[in-house]
């Protein structure tokens, strides 16, 4: 995991001792060239790495007689700097290639290392090169089952992560389903009570009237008319309540928390003030919703980063004013689709404007609605 996570500053490491390596042990210009082409496959070989899925442990082979023919003639004290370099590339091959091709690997590169010492007649360095070998097969083995432990819980997460926003999302679709099913009952109650009991007020009224005496008739009707229209509100707010469409900061904030259980989107909500108190109608409240339900799911569908700033505010007093933020990519063009139209409409009807652009690297919805405050 560390050779992976710190790629360039392994790559760097190794540059830079191989260079010393050479500096440090001129040879004839022949070899020289020879070296320095050996280096530069080796390095070369070691960039493609990450992006190589096939024949890894051919590709490490490769490297290691590249590695090992830089190190040529293994005199010290350059071959304790080419030491080191083996012992960085020996390592991260245990992250590339099998567990068993990694060790045979291993073995092979401080073997050919000590024997390429021991036939130039450098004794020297051949102690060092073998404890150093027989010394980091095993900690290369413990830091290999470290990884693969690590991965192994790092996949249990997001396992459990999955189950987790799974049901989280169900528990966001029961609350709902309960809420709904709630004004339902609600709505059937006040029908079947106060409205079958208007109807019959209405009708007991009216019978009343035909009995009464002329002048008095009209006091009869006045009462009766004031019942239907009770009556008729009841119903209003029956229809209401089966046909209520969510809107206002509560509905905005349980859209929120269901993308974020559901998506893995991170939502920056900023409330400015004022804005929690401003004086939306229902149909701005609605509009204001579904602009940013529609804004939501277009950064859902056009950005790579999940991560969406929402802003209320209040400008001037007389002003409310929403704005959704979200990164693009560089190359993206944008048109106004259906959703975008739909919200523009939507804003309009209730006498709001809407404005989409970019800037930058980041779109940007705004929308802003007149505020009708009271006398």
């Amino acid at each position: 995991m560390l050779v992976k996570n710190q790629f360039w500053m392994w790559l760097f490491v190794l540059v830079l001792t191989t260079l010393l390596y050479l500096l440090m042990t001129p040879q004839g210009a022949v070899l020289s060239v020879f070296r320095y082409v050996a280096a530069g496959i080796f390095f070369a070989l070691y960039f493609f790495l990450p992006l190589i899925h096939r024949h890894v442990t051919l590709v490490g082979v490769l490297m290691a007689i590249s590695l090992l023919a830089v190190a040529y003639p293994f005199q010290p004290p350059g071959i304790y700097i080419v030491l080191f370099s083996l012992t960085i590339f020996s390592g991260s091959m245990f992250y590339y290639t099998t567990k068993i091709s990694s060790t045979v690997l291993h073995v092979l590169i401080f073997a050919a290392l000590a024997a390429g010492a021991y036939l130039t007649g450098e004794h020297e360095p051949l102690m060092m090169i073998a404890l150093t070998g027989a010394l980091l097969l095993p900690v290369f083995h413990l830091l290999l089952a470290v990884h693969q432990q690590y991965e192994q819980l790092k996949k249990d997460h997001q396992f459990l992560f999955s189950d987790y926003k799974r049901l989280k999302r169900r528990l966001v679709n029961d609350e709902e389903m309960a809420r709904r099913e709630e004004r339902q009952a609600i709505a059937r109650d006040i029908h079947d009570s106060v409205g079958h009991k208007l109807t019959a007020l209405l009708m007991q009224m009216e019978v009343f009237r035909m009995s009464v005496p002329e002048a008095e008739r009209e006091k009869v009707q006045a009462l009766k008319e004031l019942a239907g229209e009770g009556l008729s509100e009841t119903r209003e707010a029956v229809r209401a309540l089966k046909n209520q469409e969510e809107a206002g900061l509560s509905a905005i904030l349980q859209l929120i928390r269901k993308l974020e259980a559901e998506s893995m989107i991170h939502v920056q909500f900023t409330v400015r003030q004022g804005a929690l108190t401003a004086p939306l109608t229902t149909d701005q409240a609605v509009a204001v919703y579904r602009s940013v339900q529609e804004s939501l799911t277009n950064s859902m569908r056009h950005s790579e980063v999940k991560t969406v700033g929402i802003t209320f505010e209040v400008a001037g007093g007389s002003v409310f004013q929403f704005s959704v933020t979200n990164p693009v990519k560089e190359d993206l063009t944008f048109s106004e689709g259906f959703g975008l139209k739909a919200m523009r409409e939507r804003i309009e009807r209730v006498e709001g404007t809407l404005t989409v652009q970019r800037e930058g690297n980041e779109f940007i919805v705004q929308g802003r609605l007149p505020i009708q405050r009271g006398e």
